[in-house]
């Protein structure tokens, strides 16, 4: 169990969260992340009461149910129809409510409140430098937390990655040693700025494009031997741009979540 609060995480590594009213098109969703650089949104009346948080993942999941009219749904499909919930802490509460909170939800995010007012949008990769700080990985041994790759062919289209990440529930796909990710769709493919037009006049045909053949989308992961240290792995991922490690056989894959949650749930 780990002993420190919200606020002990955040004061090494904060995320500051990006608001988004309810009524904004989906497609305010693709211009946070290529322009803000941010994969997550907090969904905010005009209150300031949050109603939920939208992604990079719930814009391409919406996205592919609408895959014959995409332009249309991404300008009218409001922010809010998508948006999930996101759970609210005070920073001063123990960490642990957290694992105790999304041991059973597929989300991993955390809005952390300070005197009423959001803080930070905590998620895994947040909580990584915590514990390198700390020590909580350096006894752990990278095999006993690495996931199976989710390994796909290369000749895919970007119509069926979307559909593998829909269906498995995986952000990132390795196509040979290669990370491709849900927020690299939206920021460097499909749903890019550079892309709009094209998808507005044929979305047939950029969904039909070879993964392969959207430049910049392929990211290159850190590697790992199985038994280096949890810590020194973590060390790696935090320097990739995908925030991930294969393992050198190629066959298993660490990632934030395998990180920072796995091993405390």
């Amino acid at each position: 169990m780990i002993t420190a609060s919200f606020e002990d995480v955040i004061r090494i590594s904060s995320n500051l969260p990006i608001f988004i009213k309810p009524e904004e098109p989906l497609i305010e969703v693709a211009f946070i992340v290529g322009v803000a650089k941010k994969t997550n949104a907090i969904v905010t009346d005009y209150s300031g009461k949050v109603l939920g948080e939208v992604s990079s993942y719930d814009l391409i999941q919406a996205a592919i149910k609408n895959r014959r009219d995409i332009w249309k749904a991404l300008y009218s499909t409001k922010v809010s129809d998508v948006a999930h919930e996101v759970f609210e802490v005070e920073a001063g509460e123990p960490l642990q409510i957290y694992y105790d909170r999304i041991r059973n939800s597929k989300f991993s995010s955390a809005l952390v409140f300070y005197n009423e007012k959001p803080l930070s949008l905590l998620t895994p990769l947040e909580i990584i430098p915590y514990l390198i700080k700390e020590g909580k990985l350096k006894n752990l041994r990278a095999e006993v937390i690495a996931s199976e790759v989710k390994r796909v062919n290369p000749e895919i289209t970007v119509l069926q990655a979307i559909e593998m990440m829909v269906n498995w529930w995986k952000r990132k796909l390795v196509i040979e040693n290669k990370v491709i990710t849900d927020r690299g769709i939206v920021e460097k493919g499909t749903f890019s700025i550079q892309m709009l037009n094209a998808l507005a006049k044929d979305p047939g045909s950029v969904l039909g494009m070879k993964v392969k053949e959207l430049p910049g989308i392929f990211m290159y992961p850190a590697f790992f031997d199985y038994e280096e240290s949890a810590e020194s792995v973590a060390e790696k991922v935090l320097r990739t741009e995908c925030y991930a490690a294969l393992s050198e056989d190629g066959s298993k894959i660490i990632t934030p979540y395998d990180l920072a949650v796995k091993p405390f749930i």
